[in-house]
């Protein structure tokens, strides 16, 4: 019974994160965009060189990062107790700062008082998708996947 609701309630993270993740979508349809790529294509082909370097600022050290932890994952832990404790907690603080993030904008919303910059469907989802796989992590004794979603 409780690999069976660990089973369902993964699932239901799953498609709860589909969703989180395409909530942005009516946005961007809003103004001729369906697609986050497209978005990111356009902003750099009409962005001054400034914003471009401010981007790849932004992107580079998450691909370091990235191809740093599969490297020292793939090469140096060997076992799968500590690559499952060095991955996790790469991921933990990426997922920490990743949901962090939003602060910047409820501090606007605060300022303006005014929820114009504060999508609905995507804080819905946000929520939605933090619970279940919060509950998820519960069922399945993973802090890794607990901790930054209780956190949010």
């Amino acid at each position: 019974m409780g690999d069976t609701l660990r089973l369902a309630v993964g699932i239901m993270g799953n498609a709860a994160s589909l969703l989180l993740f395409s909530a942005p979508i009516l946005t961007f349809y809003r103004v001729g965009i369906l697609l986050e790529f497209s978005f990111i294509i356009i902003y750099f082909w009409f962005t001054s060189s400034r914003g471009k370097i401010k981007v790849a600022i932004t992107v580079i050290p998450v691909i370091l990062v990235f191809c740093i932890t599969a490297t020292i994952s793939a090469f140096a832990l060997h076992d799968h107790h500590h690559r499952k404790i060095f991955v996790g907690s790469v991921a933990l603080a990426a997922s920490v700062a990743m949901y962090g993030s939003p602060l910047v904008v409820v501090k606007k919303v605060i300022k303006t008082k005014s929820v114009e910059f504060m999508p609905f469907y995507l804080s819905f989802f946000s929520f939605l998708a933090s619970s279940i796989w919060m509950a998820y992590g519960l069922l399945s004794h993973d802090l890794f996947s607990c901790v930054p979603k209780s956190c949010r």
